[in-house]
């Protein structure tokens, strides 16, 4: 009977141990794509920022050479 909760018992730690590695793990390589995520994000913001900045330049150039109507720019 001794024998029986013995061998239980280390193959439910086993199974135990099994579920906390692979926990890590996948706390791991979320933690990992999380920072891609950001980074790329990050990327994305700086180049929507650097088009809009560019669009509002083009505008005042256009505005300075051509007189253009509110109404037609940037769909305002």
């Amino acid at each position: 009977m001794l024998m029986w909760l013995e061998s239980t018992t280390l193959v439910m730690q086993i199974v135990i141990l099994i579920f906390v590695a692979g926990s890590a793990w996948y706390a791991y390589t979320t933690r990992k794509n999380i920072g891609e995520m950001l980074k790329a994000l990050y990327e994305y913001r700086r180049e929507i920022a650097w088009m809009t900045a560019r669009i509002e330049a083009l505008e005042q150039k256009a505005k300075g050479q051509v007189n253009v109507r509110p109404e037609n720019g940037r769909g305002k």
